[in-house]
């Protein structure tokens, strides 16, 4: 039988509540990276860590996150979607001409 004495006592100490904040979210995390640190977890604490994973997950998700990606790996996605063949040197050669042809916002000769 599941006893859930130890379990009560994890929601307890920190209450899994929907993240609704930047601090929300590091308040979880913490408690997640405290979880994580240890050594081995018992049943009761990965349940507790899937909840908790759960509540960042449904946050994020609703998040409009834009990974952080050079121009290059942006070129080699955008050419995978459209079914384009490149190699390095094409894709470096773009990346030239709409940099050093395109006038930058900062240029004030234009």
């Amino acid at each position: 039988m599941y006893n859930q004495k130890e379990y009560i006592e994890l929601l307890k100490q920190f209450p899994p509540r929907p993240i609704k904040s930047e601090e929300d979210l590091e308040a979880t995390q913490k408690i997640i990276n405290q979880l994580l640190d240890k050594p081995k977890l018992t049943e009761k604490e990965y349940d507790y860590l899937d909840v908790l994973g759960m509540l960042i997950y449904d946050y994020e998700k609703d998040l409009d996150i834009v990974p952080d990606i050079n121009e290059f790996e942006l070129l080699k996605l955008s050419s995978k979607e459209h079914e384009l063949k490149h190699n390095k040197k094409n894709i470096i050669a773009a990346l030239r001409k709409n940099t050093i042809d395109k006038p930058s916002e900062f240029d004030h000769n234009s």
